[in-house]
């Protein structure tokens, strides 16, 4: 999941396609507030890359959903440690090629450089009766269980300070949903309250 404030102010056009919306995109105007009101549909999409509904890169074939870029802030870093000393497995699951089809597996795929491509699948989403809407084990039993639910989980995609930051900086923020055209904050554009 990559959610972080732009490091220069650009315009509305050039971040659309910074967080991966075709050129041309028409964003929705939203403010903070009410993108903080939205209640998420709970499509699971930003917790498995491996869905059908996640748009993938044309030239990798992989997902365009990712869980984090290497030297982001550490703390969007894996949660490997935390979940997996106390449940004995790690929360995320690398998702690579496999045979035709998507799939998890121990380490993430690496391009030519070596850069990982953190494309992923979180072991607490669970599926329910209805095939388009998932449910969050850790989430669901908070308590002693959102000890270890990762920051960013709560954070994305509007949330977290990264939101917050952008609009003080450059007046808008655009959630890192463009990969995702099921998402409840997929096609909007947030700008300070005052703006609209």
């Amino acid at each position: 999941m990559t959610t972080e404030a732009p490091s220069r102010v650009m315009d509305a056009s050039e971040y659309a396609i910074s967080v991966g919306y075709e050129p041309g995109v028409i964003l929705r105007d939203v403010t903070l507030t009410e993108a903080r009101a939205m209640e998420c549909n709970r499509c699971g999409d930003c917790c498995d890359t491996t869905s059908e509904h996640v748009l993938l890169d044309r030239r990798t074939g992989l997902p365009r959903f990712v869980w984090t870029k290497p030297g982001m802030d550490t703390s969007f870093e894996l949660p490997e440690d935390r979940y997996a000393k106390r449940y004995g497995r790690p929360l995320i699951m690398p998702v690579i090629r496999g045979d035709g089809e998507l799939v998890t597996a121990n380490e993430f795929e690496r391009d030519a450089n070596g850069e990982e491509h953190r494309s992923f699948q979180c072991r607490a989403l669970q599926a329910t009766d209805d095939p388009d809407v998932k449910h969050c084990e850790l989430y669901a039993h908070r308590g002693d269980a959102d000890a270890n639910r990762p920051y960013h989980c709560g954070a994305f995609p509007v949330f977290g300070l990264e939101a917050d930051q952008a609009i003080n900086i450059g007046g808008m923020y655009i959630p890192h949903t463009a990969a995702l055209p099921r998402c409840t904050w997929h096609g909007i554009k947030i700008i300070r309250e005052q703006s609209l």
